[in-house]
């Protein structure tokens, strides 16, 4: 049983909101190529909370899969139900800091379990993220030059229900995705 991370080949839109293009907002300003949203007006909106939807919840099929994962099954060392972390070699998470963190809206990623997608979101630095809402952030703190490197390293598995409030960040439920627990139970990488 391979437990595996991957990014997708081109970036997912969100099922959430509607097209910026396509609200009052966006037609009733006008806003110019110079304009900020002139390049998001294919992203989604909120039309409640009158904001960009960053990091919204996508669905994944193994065709949108990467040939190859980013984070192979030796490189993932163990997950901690409890806090919500997955933990990682140093090579797997030096694959992580090679990554371009530039794009503020973050990495999809997809967990697979024998390539079969069993949960997906959002990786992102903490060095990068000012985002705030997101659907299942893989968040993780980068090394610093010249610091040692730990025996493993944590990727925080969270979830943001707010667009203004970093803090309001809750652990993913990882209960429900047994799928998940159950492939790490079964190669004795539960904890």
């Amino acid at each position: 049983m391979k437990i595996e991370i991957y990014l997708v080949k081109s970036r997912i839109l969100t099922y959430e909101g509607v097209l910026l293009k396509e609200t009052y907002e966006y037609k009733k300003f006008r806003l110019d190529t110079k304009s900020y949203y002139s390049n998001k007006k294919n992203e989604k909106f909120d039309t409640v909370t009158n904001q960009l939807i960053y990091g919204g919840k996508y669905k994944i099929s193994e065709n949108n899969l990467k040939s190859s994962p980013l984070i192979e099954d030796s490189e993932i060392l163990f997950l901690c139900k409890d806090s919500s972390q997955i933990q990682l070699s140093n090579s797997g998470f030096r694959k992580l800091q090679n990554l371009n963190y530039k794009d503020d809206d973050g990495r999809q990623y997809v967990i697979t379990v024998n390539k079969k997608p069993v949960l997906n979101g959002y990786l992102m630095s903490r060095r990068y993220s000012s985002r705030v809402y997101s659907h299942n952030f893989l968040l993780f703190d980068e090394i610093v030059e010249n610091e040692k490197p730990a025996e493993n390293h944590p990727l925080e598995i969270f979830c943001v229900n707010s667009y203004i409030d970093f803090s309001k960040k809750t652990k993913t439920d990882l209960n429900n995705y047994p799928l998940l627990i159950n492939a790490f139970k079964k190669t004795d990488r539960l904890k």
